[in-house]
């Protein structure tokens, strides 16, 4: 599928889906802003994480918001 920057989306990142919008798409890999899940555990930096965050993942674990 292909993604537009804006769009948004559903970010699978540690495992956890996420909402999110595409910012930015290249060789493969996607540049996401998601809403983190305040109960999640994304290690040491949990605590410090900010509600949202950029992350940047295969194609693949990116898919449309249903």
């Amino acid at each position: 599928m292909t993604y537009q920057p804006g769009e948004d989306v559903t970010v699978t990142f540690d495992g956890i889906d996420h909402p999110g919008t595409v910012e930015r798409i290249e060789n493969g890999w996607i540049q996401c802003r998601i809403i983190i899940d305040p109960t999640a555990d994304y290690g040491s930096g949990t605590e410090r994480l900010d509600p949202e965050q950029t992350v940047c993942v295969r194609s693949d674990k990116v898919k449309p918001t249903q």
